[in-house]
């Protein structure tokens, strides 16, 4: 949901709940057990809700965000007074890695009304789920990575999008004005990140980047201090999109039948460099391909793991398997999507 909020994970239960919600650049985390609301109607709402979703044969969005939709909406003034709006474009990434967070604990009260516990205690925590690594525990080769300080980078956004939810990753401009593109180290993708920059330093330190080989640059590590000197991404070039879209899996690119061919050749002569240099993609699917603005297709995200739809799981992260994905984006899933 975008607005005053955007609620960025839940887990719907029969006994208990837990929303995740980011508002301004405020992380709320609701804890809603059915014990200590089921006899007032709004919670006996909320679980009917929840309830009827967890029904369905096949789950519905629209289902699963009215209960979600029925707290957050209830707890809006608490939301507003304790996250005032601001713009996203006026924060640095030294503030993604110390958000304002709460922790809530829903109970009811004796008046049959829905109440909170924990608005008083404001803790620091990294939003949008960015996963800080200590550079002590990084491997060796990383202290070799030159670093750039997250309090001298902000998140660039269009205006029409300064006053939304801050989320992390996207365009960042530099202490010089220059403008690089930041990925965070996300919970749950650690081991995700740490293949991308093992392979990245490998582009770097065989010049493998250029025209026929079009490729993301890593520039350096972001560092934040949390108390001791951490990791929360990365930065590298960054490619600007056409008017049309930004991945292979915008709408816009889907009938421009005569750049299609291009597109494959392309991949395949960037794909082609990375094999002849041991270096495996490991996870080809459309959003991976990203178009710029003279419309060449580039090759991204080196995180492995693999997408069924294009890579078989017994040729995940192999030569076997880009060649397999490959074939299935350009030879089938392309095609299918021309209008």
């Amino acid at each position: 949901m975008q607005g005053p909020y955007y609620v960025r994970g839940s887990a719907l239960g029969s006994s208990h709940c837990r929303i995740d919600l980011i508002r301004s650049n405020s992380q709320f985390y609701l804890n809603i057990p059915l014990s200590d609301v089921q006899n007032t109607p709004l919670g006996v709402e909320f679980f009917r809700l929840a309830e009827e979703f967890d029904a369905l044969e096949r789950h519905d969005m629209e289902a699963y965000h009215k209960p979600i939709d029925l707290i957050c909406s209830h707890f809006l003034p608490l939301f507003e007074q304790l996250a005032p709006p601001i713009s996203i474009n006026s924060l640095t990434l030294e503030d993604y890695a110390h958000a304002p967070t709460y922790r809530l604990n829903v109970f009811g009260t004796e008046s049959g009304d829905l109440d909170v516990r924990g608005a008083e205690t404001r803790l620091s925590t990294p939003a949008c789920f960015i996963a800080p690594l200590a550079m002590s525990s990084a491997p060796g080769f990383w202290k070799t990575i030159p670093q750039t300080q997250a309090r001298d980078l902000t998140l660039v956004f269009p205006a029409a999008e300064s006053n939304l939810p801050m989320t992390a990753g996207g365009d960042a401009k530099t202490a010089d004005g220059s403008i690089k593109y930041f990925k965070p180290r996300e919970e749950a993708r650690e081991k995700e990140f740490t293949r991308e920059v093992q392979i990245l330093q490998q582009i770097k330190e065989k010049g493998l980047a250029g025209s026929q080989c079009r490729l993301p640059v890593l520039d350096s590590l972001v560092m934040a201090d949390t108390g001791e000197e951490v990791i929360i991404g990365i930065l590298m070039n960054t490619i600007t999109p056409p008017d049309l879209g930004c991945q292979l899996q915008s709408p816009g690119f889907r009938n421009r039948v005569d750049l299609h061919k291009k597109w494959e050749e392309q991949v395949r002569s960037s794909l082609r460099i990375l094999h002849e240099n041991d270096i495996v993609w490991g996870d080809v699917n459309p959003c991976n391909v990203v178009v710029d603005e003279k419309f060449d297709a580039w090759i991204i995200d080196f995180g492995g793991l693999n997408n069924a739809e294009f890579v078989d799981d017994d040729k995940a992260e192999t030569k076997a398997g880009d060649l397999q994905g490959v074939e299935r984006l350009f030879g089938t899933w392309l095609p299918s999507r021309v209008c």
